[in-house]
């Protein structure tokens, strides 16, 4: 009874809303609005114009495609598909007309033309939607669903069929002799309880988010993105470290159970390095022709389905996934992920094991986009990967946002859970904010959102804003990108040589590599990218959830360009001092996201992985050390200043920090001496595993520049004590029962389950006379049955080479208060060899300007020659020009008889007033080289300028070398940098 009443209501409402004339009153003629989300847009109807559909057979090839532009007198719409041409109806003034001359041309050219629409442009964009006649409608959750009938039947439309994935959508087609157009039928819908939503079936503005232009070149095996060695001048290990992320296990290279679907332009599934990885169709693949053997609604969907014709859902498509002659773009995004490996053809894609879903839809209406992403769910798609969104301005369609949001929470369905679909959206290759304002696609929240980095680790410059998630490779820097392409002459990489592109060969390429472009980039490669990743991350563990993948893929990114990106101390997230994020939570690294989830028995960490943080930048990655800074030309950042260990002196916090943003919210102190100091430690676990008995233990010594050698019984007594205490003092441990997860990804929020523990650090008595060093360091190891200490770490005593590779420990430098010290910053500290072998060692000041530090028993930058295990007394004395604070390191360098170059060993940094960071310097030696690094960029500009001026000098070689002269220029404007850099940051030694 209930129901009938709620019926009764609301086909009453349907009839009021007829009668009211005003409803569908524009304010002038061609200006309307449209409702989306309780959201009103302006619209406005191009007069003189309509919009016509092509046909398959109206674009077989060029010269079909060029007749039908004739036949018809229309031209492509530049920010549409060139299936949809334009043409000209200069008398046509209202909707009515235009809709007359659009059904005119429909019925005078059948086989050429299958839907028509007038223009119409919404809210801020300037780019033209093209609304058909058709709306797409979502009945209400409490509504009867049959009210459709009633719909159909009172705004005079035709229902084409509901969608095959929710039984409570529809399309509805108004019929032709109806003077109203469907954006003002859909408002009208939109005001009823009883529909949750209702839009036009329009065809929108979409960008393939490949880099403009795209030109074409001959294939080139080296693939920097996946392992970058420096090639063409870029920057070593700028990449995803994919060769070994591969090497764990047998499922390193992916699993064929993970299917990743690539939604968007024609796909040539049949392409040699794709063709072997195709998700098959199993029921299918046995079954009988023409019959849906699965029942899945899809007849012979044997490897996926093209729904670019899906103007109705009536006779929906087809399972022909093949591009178009003018699509390029599918072809060269499924190569980034889904390329096989070792097979000896052309490229290897992120996830080269996985199975690949091949889902044709761009170019065709919303209802086809949201088909294509429910067909992946239905399906059973692990990850979606989308190169594409809607132009900048355009209004995300509600169906295509809710089957996103479907898909990423109602997907992947496990034993009866859902584990959601990882879904991977490329943000807009212009720079502008995607997260605000008329949002992109990569704003929605249930979706990984990525942007562009470089062969040189810099960002690219493309879309950015509060909902950027990670950075990852594609073109920029000194070369492209490397993909699959179409096959043989028609793709980017074609007969004509190539000029633009970064990596272009002078001469066309030979037939055999037309199958690959060397010259593909944009964020539409950066997605996939990261799409074969999380393929890698299920490959080992399929259990885990949508959010756990995208956690991963967070937590493990490398902080590249951190003079740019800003990251947050506190969270890891790119965030500049007023300004929006750029970099997100950095660049995607395969190796760490993947070992953190591959089993101990193959190198992994089993879920587990317990870590303590070095400095400001580190969460975690030991790839490389925590040390090393990700910048263009990798720097140097103290590893000896921890985030995870502060000190609270007499009197004690009231309260001690119980939780991370309590932690963090605690200002570091300096400990007093003769008494007890409390010192908390933070411990996390960015792994999908709890951790269950952490070991957490604390050591103190008198310190120096390099910390002495740990007892020869360190590790085999930990955690216990050592039998020789003299030297590092132990502090009794504890342990952590159990540890959740607690990466950056959650890093400060009620979702940070990191745990803060604390000791009591007896601080000793400050005695000059006993020649120690008022100053010590605190060294922390943690350690699980599930994730113990590195067994490199534990066969070493070097502290100071243990702590920047395994994140299991860190270790703080702490200058030691003395009371009765009334001026000046006067120090001692030791000079030691903590090795078994002799070592030639100095030390060095990284200190501002009108900063001095003298040192006395050992000079500054003077070499010495120390026995093993021998050390020295030094005196550090500090005074400034009228300064009145800054951050002053002690470092020691070191050379052994085997080594090539002198290396950094450990160092001190002294912090004149609270809250001074570490400075983040260059590696040791460059500072040293500037200026004959710029000697020879000027020898070899020399040679550009004199090889481009010959006369017989070729065009290709004059581009190309034109290309490498501006890339000197660049790396001139670089080392001047540094030059300045060096002048305001003094290095004595």
């Amino acid at each position: 009874m209930k129901r009938i009443f709620t019926t009764i209501l609301t086909v009453t409402a349907v009839a009021i809303l007829l009668l009211n004339p005003s409803f569908f009153a524009s304010a002038a003629e061609n200006e309307t609005v449209f409702i989306q989300d309780d959201e009103t847009y302006p619209a406005h109807i191009v007069p003189g114009r309509i919009a016509l559909i092509l046909s398959d057979t109206a674009i077989a090839d060029s010269d079909r495609y060029q007749k039908t532009l004739d036949s018809l007198g229309g031209r492509p719409i530049p920010t549409l598909s060139d299936v949809i041409v334009v043409v000209e109806a200069p008398d046509a003034k209202d909707v009515k007309s235009l809709n007359a001359v659009a059904r005119g041309l429909m019925k005078s050219w059948p086989d050429l033309v299958v839907d028509s629409g007038i223009l119409v442009k919404i809210g801020n964009s300037d780019l033209p939607y093209v609304l058909t006649n058709k709306i797409v409608v979502q009945i209400a959750d409490d509504a009867d669903v049959g009210l459709i009938q009633t719909i159909a039947e009172r705004y005079h439309c035709e229902i084409l069929g509901n969608n095959p994935f929710d039984k409570r959508q529809f399309v509805i087609k108004l019929f032709p002799d109806d003077a109203r157009n469907a954006l003002e039928v859909s408002n009208a819908l939109n005001s009823l309880s009883s529909v949750k939503f209702a839009h036009p079936n329009f065809y929108r503005p979409i960008e393939k988010r490949q880099a403009p232009p795209v030109p074409n070149d001959a294939f080139f095996p080296n693939q920097w993105h996946l392992n970058n060695t420096g090639q063409a001048m870029g920057t070593p290990d700028a990449d995803i470290d994919a060769d070994r992320a591969w090497a764990l296990g047998p499922m390193g290279p992916g699993n064929p159970n993970i299917v990743i679907a690539i939604i968007d332009d024609g796909l040539e599934a049949n392409h040699p390095d794709l063709a072997d990885g195709l998700w098959t169709n199993h029921a299918e693949e046995i079954g009988s022709p023409n019959v849906d053997d699965d029942g899945n609604g899809f007849i012979d969907d044997l490897h996926g389905w093209d729904f670019t014709p899906c103007i109705t859902p009536v006779s929906c498509g087809d399972n022909d996934v093949r591009p178009r002659l003018d699509e390029l773009h599918g072809t060269a995004v499924a190569g980034a992920a889904l390329a096989r490996a070792n097979n000896g053809l052309g490229v290897a894609g992120t996830c080269p094991r996985c199975s690949f879903l091949p889902i044709r839809a761009l170019d065709g209406t919303d209802y086809a986009e949201s088909l294509a992403i429910d067909y992946a769910r239905m399906i059973g798609a692990d990850i979606i990967s989308l190169s594409w969104g809607y132009a900048s301005g355009v209004v995300l369609p509600t169906n295509v946002v809710n089957s996103i949001n479907s898909a990423a929470t109602t997907g992947r369905v496990q034993n009866g859970v859902s584990k959601g679909i990882v879904v991977v959206v490329a943000m807009t290759d212009i720079v502008e904010d995607n997260c605000d304002g008329t949002p992109d696609l990569s704003s929605l929240a249930n979706v990984i959102a990525v942007s562009s980095a470089t062969n040189q680790d810099q960002r690219l410059p493309a879309g950015f804003g509060t909902c950027i998630d990670l950075l990852a490779p594609t073109h920029g820097g000194t070369l492209d990108a490397v993909t699959t392409d179409r096959i043989g002459d028609i793709g980017y990489n074609n007969r004509s040589p190539v000029s633009p592109c970064a990596s272009a060969e002078p001469a066309p390429p030979p037939p055999s590599n037309r199958d690959y472009t060397l010259c593909f980039g944009g964020t539409s490669f950066a997605a996939p990218v990261v799409a074969g990743i999380a393929g890698l991350i299920l490959s080992h563990d399929s259990s885990l959830t949508r959010l756990q993948v995208q956690r991963l893929l967070q937590d493990t990114a490398d902080k590249i360009s951190p003079s740019g990106g800003a990251y947050s101390e506190q969270t890891g997230f790119s965030a500049p001092v007023g300004g929006l994020p750029t970099h997100g939570f950095g660049r995607v690294n395969a190796f760490e996201a993947a070992r953190t989830v591959a089993g101990r028995d193959i190198s992994g960490h089993g879920g587990v992985d317990v870590y303590v943080r070095d400095n400001s930048l580190d969460w975690g990655n030991t790839e490389q050390p925590s040390n090393v800074t990700f910048e263009q030309t990798r720097g140097f950042i103290p590893h000896w200043q921890s985030a995870d260990i502060k000190v609270d002196a007499p009197p004690y916090l009231a309260t001690q920090p119980a939780s991370s943003t309590e932690f963090d919210a605690f200002v570091d102190e300096m400990p007093l001496s003769n008494t007890v100091n409390r010192v908390y430690v933070r411990v996390h676990n960015r792994g999908t595993q709890t951790a269950t008995d952490v070991q957490v233990k604390l050591h103190w010594a008198f310190a120096g520049a390099g910390l002495p050698a740990l007892p020869a019984d360190f590790w085999p007594a930990f955690p216990a004590n050592s039998t020789d205490v003299s030297i590092w003092h132990p502090l009794p441990a504890q342990t952590i029962p159990s540890l959740p997860y607690s990466g950056a990804s959650v890093a400060g929020s009620s979702n940070d389950n990191s745990i803060v523990l604390s000791f009591d650090f007896p601080a000793p008595v400050y005695n000059a006379s006993m020649n120690n060093p008022d100053h010590f360091c605190l060294f922390l190891v943690v350690a699980a049955p599930d994730d113990p200490v590195s067994q490199i770490s534990a066969g070493s005593q070097v502290p100071d080479l243990i702590t920047p590779s395994d994140n299991n420990v860190t270790q703080k430098n702490v200058h030691l208060i003395d009371s009765g010290n009334s001026s000046g910053m006067k120090s001692q500290l030791i000079v030691s060899n903590p090795f078994d072998h002799p070592i030639n060692t100095r030390l060095v000041a990284w200190r501002p300007k009108d900063w001095n530090v003298e040192s006395t028993g050992v000079e500054l930058g003077k070499r010495i020659e120390l026995g093993a295990k021998e050390s020295l007394h030094a005196d550090i004395s500090i005074t400034s020009d009228g300064q009145p604070s800054a951050s002053i390191s002690i470092v020691q360098l070191y050379k052994a008889s085997d080594m090539d170059e002198e290396r950094i060993l450990g160092g001190i940094t002294y912090v004149v007033a609270p809250n001074i960071q570490p400075a983040i310097v260059p590696s040791p030696g460059l500072i040293e080289n500037v200026s004959m690094q710029e000697k020879l960029v000027a020898e070899y500009l020399k040679l550009v300028a004199e090889t481009i001026s010959k006369p017989d000098a070729r065009s290709e070689d004059r581009t190309l070398l034109h290309r490498l002269g501006i890339l000197i220029e660049e790396q001139s404007k670089l080392l001047a940098g540094l030059d300045a850099a060096r002048k305001d940051f003094r290095s004595d030694h």
